[in-house]
């Protein structure tokens, strides 16, 4: 358990004027507070938008499309419902409320975080999973994970979306205060939208990108600082390696950033559906290496930027996924992986889209000093 800001400043004390070092002002709120659901209800809708500007790509024997078909899962604050069961089509709470915008990873479903959505929306945010229409879960002809260079554009044009819309969610979005995070492919997602200049959508107010897939990720999404950025990832992530991927991240960036290492983390722990179904297996990725196996290209390592083909990327050599599950040992459970990652998310966009102090300071000098499975680095 540490906490390793990445620049140590040092004050320098006048001779004529000796005093003692300040006490470390240290988080007194814990991780209870923090996991803790909202005292508001939560509703939920689902929306099938059409963007008509930017086509769906052919992949496999698929033909292509000349429009993109996105349906998005929303859970909102409500007067009725709650993190157990959210109401549907309810009306939601006067608004506007700060939104955070989530993206699924490789064959995986809008739905797969749903008890994080109910979560935040209990204290008081829209949160819109996209479910994309190439990468996800039982996507016609295959999954593909090289769409990831069009999901950028879904990502803002939701939020457009959500920020006009009329009826149900009408006046619910405050388009000032923005989040976007996202799993593995959707952590790609998140870092290209907010930092990729050729992608990139400057209203994003903070990033969120849960295990990563980075290795590909173009340079110069590093040419101007991050927005504040929220890196979670596992030690033990047999999928995408924490060092390769989130740690390479943290150490290039420029911007105001977070890297919390779950330690014996794993990929397949992240998906609150993984909570106790996976509890009693050695470790939770036995299940995500089987699912992806014969479906992520390994031979042909990428080696330019996938967006605008040219140019270096972040990690060229990145290893090829799940080579050493056995190397990595007895796994987080993943129980304890959401909950963490539930209270960390929270802190982070109470901290960065509400000014809240006490979840900033939580984040900095709490969790990394209470929780003895969770490290900490501090950059910009």
């Amino acid at each position: 358990m540490r906490i390793l800001p990445l620049l140590l400043l040092a004050a320098c004390t006048p001779v004529e004027e000796p005093a003692d070092d300040p006490t470390p002002v240290v988080s007194e709120l814990s991780l209870d507070l923090w996991a803790q659901p909202g005292p508001g209800g939560v509703g939920v809708t689902t929306q099938v938008l059409v963007d008509h500007d930017r086509p769906t790509p052919a992949h496999g024997a698929e033909l292509g499309l000349p429009e993109r078909t996105l349906t998005v899962e929303t859970w909102y604050p409500a007067a009725q419902g709650g993190v157990d069961q959210s109401a549907r089509d309810v009306p939601p709470l006067a608004g506007p409320h700060p939104l955070l915008v989530w993206a699924h990873g490789f064959m995986s479903d809008r739905l797969d975080h749903a008890g994080l959505g109910r979560f935040l929306a209990s204290h008081g945010y829209v949160v819109a999973s996209i479910g994309f229409p190439l990468s996800g879960r039982g996507t016609a002809g295959g999954a593909d994970a090289a769409d990831v260079i069009n999901q950028p554009g879904d990502v803002s044009f939701v939020v457009d979306s959500l920020i006009a819309a009329d009826g149900l969610l009408a006046g619910a979005v405050d388009g000032d205060l923005l989040a976007v995070g996202g799993l593995s492919l959707g952590g790609m997602t998140t870092a290209l939208v907010g930092m990729h200049p050729a992608v990139s959508d400057d209203r994003i107010d903070a990033l969120l990108p849960v295990a990563p897939a980075t290795c590909a990720l173009g340079l110069e999404s590093f040419d101007a600082p991050n927005p504040p950025m929220l890196i979670v990832h596992g030690t033990a992530d047999a999928v995408l390696a924490h060092d390769e991927h989130a740690l390479a991240l943290f150490e290039r960036a420029t911007g105001p950033r977070w890297l919390a290492s779950l330690i014996g983390g794993t990929h397949t722990g992240f998906p609150d559906v993984t909570a106790g179904l996976f509890d009693d297996l050695e470790h939770a990725d036995s299940v995500g290496c089987g699912t992806i196996e014969g479906s992520v290209e390994t031979s042909t390592p990428v080696i330019v930027d996938p967006v605008d083909g040219e140019g270096d990327i972040l990690g060229p050599d990145c290893s090829a996924p799940c080579v050493d599950l056995a190397g990595y040992g007895r796994g987080m459970r993943p129980t304890r992986q959401v909950r963490l990652l539930m209270a960390l998310a929270r802190a982070f966009l109470d901290a960065q889209l509400r000014g809240d102090a006490d979840a900033l300071l939580w984040l900095e000098a709490g969790i990394g000093l209470q929780e003895e499975d969770v490290d900490l680095l501090i950059g910009g």
